[in-house]
């Protein structure tokens, strides 16, 4: 979908975000926020930190990396310090502590100590382009109507990967997250790996009680669906998931990540199911957003998916589960004092 189709599309969306943004009671000043979350990360933090300190940015474009230890057991501290003095200090860093485990909660801790309006998720082995916070602040700068933005990336192999890698390296926020730059709302989701995100908006969802289902990875337990379950809540924010093929970074995988008992238990551990009660509720809710299909198959192809959401819904989710979703819409949309306009 080009981007003037979708700015004559989403005229009416675009202007109830802007008034939806001067509403919001979290506000935060213009620049960028770094949230990086580590877990024993010393062994691979340098070169992810020198790849931010070559970060391209205008003279009035302010920035600043927060690290959260998320319960480490190694010197993160003492680390991190010493590799950015080397760097030259190039912004402001800081280092926050979460005793929850897990990704999710660490991220929200890095949200609550940020500064700035506009944010990126950077985990410990994603290495930036040059070009990449500069390009996310452009994309949402242009586009109010855009609350998540990702890109794609490319691995770095400390050994050679076994021949699985390469059909399922997708889990593991390598490759393209669309053929093309555009919207994917109908996706569902965008890689927590380099997302770039309006944090007044999740800043406030925390704020309104909403709480992460999902824990994401934590210490050595693999699960996943955080990046889900945050993707979802900005799409019943009325907010649209946006993919840029001109957003890279580079994946380090270390030669842990490429054995075979890891890669059986990382396939074998069942991605959150929770996730997939939010993309059933939206799809009975509110449709099925830009979906490729729809346009072809007009209202048939929405009411297909709708009657395949509810089924699973009424078969394979929990009722307390359904209910939980529903207090989540509900306080979402008291932030934004609207209700969704169909797409």
């Amino acid at each position: 979908m080009s981007l003037a189709f979708m700015k004559q599309e989403n005229k009416r969306n675009s202007t109830n975000v802007k008034e939806t943004s001067q509403k919001n009671k979290t506000t935060l000043e213009r620049g960028i926020s770094v949230i990086m979350c580590c877990y024993n990360s010393t062994s691979r933090i340098k070169p992810t930190l020198e790849h931010l300190a070559s970060q391209k940015l205008n003279p009035e474009i302010e920035c600043e990396v927060i690290i959260v230890d998320n319960a480490s057991a190694d010197n993160l501290k003492t680390t991190v310090d010493e590799i950015w003095n080397k760097c030259g200090n190039p912004f402001p860093l800081k280092i926050v502590f979460e005793p929850t485990s897990g990704i999710a909660f660490a991220r929200r801790r890095g949200v609550e100590c940020a500064k700035y309006a506009y944010g990126v998720f950077c985990d410990d082995d994603n290495w930036l382009a040059p070009n990449y916070l500069l390009k996310v602040i452009q994309i949402l700068d242009a586009n109010p109507y855009i609350g998540i933005v990702g890109g794609c990336s490319t691995p770095v192999l400390e050994v050679d990967a076994p021949a699985c890698f390469y059909t399922r390296c997708h889990r593991l926020a390598i490759g393209v997250q669309a053929p093309f730059t555009g919207d994917v709302t109908h996706r569902g989701f965008l890689w927590g790996a380099g997302m770039g995100i309006r944090l007044e908006v999740l800043k406030s969802i925390y704020d309104a009680g909403v709480e992460p289902r999902s824990s994401g990875r934590k210490k050595d337990v693999l699960t996943s669906g955080d990046d889900m379950e945050l993707s979802s809540w900005f799409i019943l924010a009325r907010y649209r998931l946006w993919y840029d093929s001109n957003l890279r970074f580079q994946h380090f995988i270390p030669k842990e990540r490429l054995k075979d008992s890891y890669f059986e238990k990382f396939f074998e551990t069942p991605q959150l199911g929770f996730h997939n009660i939010y993309g059933n509720y939206i799809l009975i809710r509110y449709g099925v957003f830009n979906h490729p299909k729809k346009n072809k198959y007009f209202g048939i192809f929405s009411a297909f998916l709708r009657l395949k959401a509810f089924w699973y819904i009424v078969s394979r989710a929990s009722p307390l589960d359904f209910i939980q979703i529903s207090k989540f819409d509900r306080s979402i949309k008291a932030l934004t004092n609207s209700s969704f306009s169909k797409s």
